[in-house]
C-alpha cells in the first residue's frame, strides 16, 4: 500500500473511531436530562417517547457521517478497489 493510501485509510479508520465515541457521549449527555426529569415527574411514558425520537435522531445523524466517511473511502481507494 502506498504512503498516501496508508494515510487516507488511517484518517478514514479515525473518523470512524471519533465518530463512534462522540455518538456514545452525545447519548450520554442528552439522556441526562430526561432521566432528572423521569426521576422528578410523572411523564414516564412520554418521556419514553422522547427517548426514543432522541436515539432515532442521533442514530440518523451519525449513520449519516459513517456513510458520507464510507462514500469517499471509496473515492479514495481508486479504481481498483471498487
Amino acid at each position: 500500500m502506498s504512503a498516501p493510501k496508508t494515510l487516507a485509510t488511517r484518517i478514514h479508520d479515525a473518523v470512524d473511531d471519533v465518530t463512534t465515541r462522540v455518538e456514545g457521549i452525545h447519548r450520554s449527555v442528552a439522556d441526562f436530562p430526561l432521566e432528572m426529569l423521569g426521576g422528578i415527574t410523572p411523564l414516564e411514558h412520554t418521556l419514553d417517547q422522547v427517548r426514543s425520537a432522541q436515539a432515532r435522531s442521533i442514530h440518523a445523524v451519525y449513520r449519516l457521517i459513517r456513510t458520507v466517511n464510507g462514500r469517499v473511502r471509496r473515492m479514495t481507494a481508486g479504481p481498483a478497489s471498487r
